[in-house]
């Protein structure tokens, strides 16, 4: 109590001196069930929910309304019911006004984190833990400070980022060591990190200082969770005999506690430090036990690895079906955590990417000015010039005036040596802004890079093992449906990847407009037809006219087809009921594509915003109906690119058009040829085809052998690009499927090595798979001597049709750069 006390008190009396006298008494209640509030809720949050509701009746001071609203939230939270908490931080800053309370922000700020990240919400969360911080520095609170940093290594644990936990958790313990809880907290937390990070003497040394300080506060239940999380770590890594002792210190443990939910992962861990031993037999009898009246279905994410360990001891004993159902449980929470930890780090990285911007602006902005200053100090020198002539003139004229102009010029040349040296220093200064500019530009391609392959690396487990499962599973499976919402959640993940990285490439110059004859009317059916599905589940009519469109134009294929698509999708997306029309005409050699909706309509004041990136028009709808904010700001770069526009009329309740222009070349106005069929790719037999896959991820080798095992003849993997070398050296392989980024050597440095071979062994085929997606990597791969490049994620048919079209090359005489070389 006395912690809260002493938030409130100095302010109130400050800001509330009319309360005194009688009122002060009429105030003591209230006070004192805030304080019994704040005092239970640790213990009991159920009655200090109960106590803050008695007092939202009550007549209270701005001050204490705030806090009662902050108490509220909290014991919501703790009570598992975030989403009623949702907004009662808000309102508590809002009554706060101007009041001079950084502690009492702080811990509204720190309630809005913690419903923001408990509702996904990362960068809103990531965002209010910062500010949350700056407040406790203010009120130099400092335990309150390393809450708030353990709060913001917690938004970087949702991420998988382990190294950024570490820190923030290490300044945490820096800040304040005040209270043993925060510190077995932090280092229980630490700890994780560490053992995610493979780090396991350290994570080791780390849990065993956790559990000194619940020995020291006497906490069963502490050391029981801290002895279980030590077992299951000594188990990963052999140590068997200690696992051991350790979980017979656990298992005496539970009857002392009210252990009942801890038994179950006492249980689990048991189950697999038996298996670890050899014993799957009585291991299977423990997680019998262990999952006995649950539902596979609904277990929460803490029994991920339990499922898994299951599925396995399931196999081995021949119970397929068992096995099947927990390997479905494991892949089920595996989905989500993998999904949950990449929206995350893309979140985070979303986040940095705007600081990023944000700084670029600042560098930006610095420039100009000194600029300006260069402008102005080169002005006053000319000035300064004219005025000398004058006064040299003078002296030859007025002899009566010669001792005064000399000690002017004096005093004018030292002012012009002193401005000298300000423009000495004004080019220095330009000079460090434009070295600052350019390593600002540097850092952000180096994220975007990082943003490629970190997150298209998860996304191709996610997208593949779904889409595998999808394919095995029966149409009737209760499950289909949560595998299928996994698989289009990865596929929306790829989609704003893709949107970043197109970004970079047109705020770089690095976009191609490649223009060729197109069959216009044939183009935009295509996209029409594409996305009927999607009206018709939403039943909206959607309709396409064509007005006077030529059926031919010399026109960019690929980013009319971006513009078009991105313009049909929003339409379809912010529209409830209604419909949605498109139409096509061309006029004065511009072809006009007009996207027109019944949906919810933007205001004016917010129809520029909209073409901004990373905003949208209303503040909700990016919650609602979900996007980066960058699509529209992409289709108008794009079309200004080809010379043209995309410009939007639009009235709140009523609908939005979108209007896309572009210039068509001569060949527009030409009559259409008659239509030549076009040419059929002939399906290679790859039956017999020996694969070698070079790939360093685990869950991308799962994926590729998931895609061919039943189509290729064998499938064997290669860690690294050193091992891929020398397996290729072996012989025995018709094709390589190359990734680029692999420890050891590299897929381009692989691929030199091989091809530098002698015999055969040197012309093997091989396909870059790589997640990189800027041209660069796939230019640098190809030159190397590769003959294909697949982008990851991967699907199933398009790396199959990019192996047969690379052997129907070969078998045609077509070879490969290095292969080229070498024949020369």
């Amino acid at each position: 109590m006395s912690g809260f006390r002493r938030r409130l008190s100095g302010a109130s009396a400050a800001l509330f001196v009319f309360a005194l006298g009688p009122a002060a008494a009429q105030d003591e209640a209230p006070a004192e069930r805030i304080g019994a509030a704040e005092a239970s809720m640790m213990t009991d949050p159920a009655h200090a929910l109960s106590l803050t509701d008695g007092l939202e009746s009550a007549p209270l001071s701005a001050l204490d309304a705030a806090a009662v609203l902050r108490l509220k939230a909290e014991a919501l939270m703790r009570l598992g019911r975030a989403a009623e908490a949702e907004g009662l931080p808000e309102r508590g800053l809002a009554l706060l006004g101007d009041a001079e309370v950084p502690a009492l922000r702080g811990d509204l700020h720190l309630a809005r984190g913690r419903l923001a990240r408990a509702a996904g919400r990362t960068g809103e969360a990531l965002g209010a833990y910062h500010t949350a911080y700056e407040y406790y520095v203010r009120a130099d609170e400092s335990r309150d400070q390393a809450i708030a940093l353990q709060s913001i290594g917690s938004v970087y644990n949702d991420a998988h980022a382990h190294e950024r936990v570490l820190d923030y958790y290490a300044r945490a313990a820096a800040t304040y060591q005040g209270d043993p809880m925060l510190t077995l907290s932090a280092q229980n937390n630490q700890a994780n990190a560490l053992k995610a990070l493979g780090r396991s003497d350290e994570a080791l040394a780390m849990f065993r200082a956790a559990l000194s300080i619940a020995d020291e506060l006497g906490s069963d239940l502490l050391r029981l969770r801290i002895l279980t999380n030590i077992a299951d770590l000594q188990v990963g890594i052999g140590a068997l005999a200690d696992a051991e002792g350790t979980l017979e210190n656990a298992s005496a443990l539970l009857g002392k506690v009210e252990g009942a939910t801890w038994a179950d992962f006492v249980s689990g861990v048991h189950a697999q430090l038996l298996a670890a031993q050899g014993r799957d037999a009585a291991a299977l009898a423990e997680m019998e036990s262990l999952f006995a009246g649950k539902a596979l279905n609904a277990t929460p994410a803490a029994y991920r690895a339990f499922h898994e360990e299951a599925s396995r001891l399931y196999e081995a004993a021949g119970e397929e079906a068992m096995a099947l159902a927990h390997l479905r449980a494991f892949m089920r929470l595996d989905t989500a955590a993998r999904e949950a930890a990449a929206s995350a780090n893309l979140a985070l990285r979303a986040a940095e990417f705007d600081f990023a911007t944000q700084e670029l602006e600042i560098e930006r902005l610095t420039s100009r000015g000194l600029r300006d200053r260069l402008s102005l100090v080169q002005a006053v020198q000319a000035r300064r010039r004219l005025l000398l002539y004058a006064l040299v003139w003078g002296v030859g004229a007025v002899v009566v005036g010669s001792f005064l102009t000399i000690r002017l010029l004096r005093r004018k040349n030292t002012a012009l040596q002193d401005m000298h040296d300000e423009l000495a220093v004004s080019h220095d200064d330009l000079t460090d802004a434009n070295e600052a500019l350019v390593a600002a530009n540097e850092s952000k391609m180096r994220f975007l890079a990082a943003t490629s392959h970190e997150i298209r690396t998860p996304l191709n487990g996610i997208i593949g093992m779904t889409e595998v499962v999808l394919r095995d599973m029966d149409e009737g499976d209760e499950n289909r449906s949560r595998i299928r919402i996994a698989h289009e959640a990865g596929q929306s993940l790829l989609v704003i990847v893709n949107d970043l990285l197109d970004m970079a490439k047109i705020e770089r110059n690095e976009t191609d407009i490649v223009r060729s004859e197109v069959v216009v009317q044939g183009l935009l059916g295509g996209i029409a037809a594409l996305w009927q599905k999607a009206a018709d589940d939403k039943g909206i009519d959607l309709v396409l006219t064509l007005e006077d469109c030529p059926e031919r134009a010399v026109l960019d294929e690929k980013h009319t087809r971006q513009i078009v698509n991105n313009l049909l999708n929003n339409a379809i997306k912010f529209t409830e009921a209604g419909s949605v029309a498109v139409t096509a005409r061309v006029a004065d050699d511009t072809l006009s594509v007009e996207v027109r909706d019944s949906g919810i309509g933007i205001a004016e004041a917010d129809q520029e915003r909209v073409f901004r990136m990373f905003e949208q028009a209303q503040g909700g709808a990016s919650r609602r109906y979900g996007g980066t904010g960058l699509g529209l700001a992409i289709c108008r770069r794009l079309a200004r690119l080809m010379n043209g526009d995309v410009v939007l009329e639009s009235v709140p309740g009523e609908g939005s058009v979108f209007t896309f222009t572009l210039p068509l070349g001569k060949a527009a106005m030409r009559p259409a040829a008659a239509p030549q069929p076009a040419p059929r790719a002939v399906p290679q037999d790859i039956s017999d085809v020996r694969v070698l896959v070079a790939e360093d991820n685990t869950v991308n080798q799962m994926v590729v052998k998931a895609y061919l095992s039943s189509h290729v003849a064998s499938i064997e993997v290669a860690p690294d690009g050193q091992a891929a070398l020398e397996a290729v050296q072996g012989g025995g392989y018709d094709l390589v499927l190359m990734d680029k980024q692999m420890p050891r050597m590299d897929g381009v440095e692989a691929t030199l090595a091989i091809r530098a071979l002698t015999g055969p062994e040197g012309a093997v085929p091989i396909i870059a798979v790589t997640a990189d997606a800027f041209q660069g990597a796939k230019d640098e791969m190809i030159a190397a001597g590769c003959d294909g490049f697949v982008p990851k994620p991967l699907s199933e048919a398009h790396i199959i049709a990019v192996i047969e079209q690379v052997l129907a090359a070969r078998k045609a005489g077509v070879l490969p750069a290095g292969v080229k070389a070498r024949a020369a």
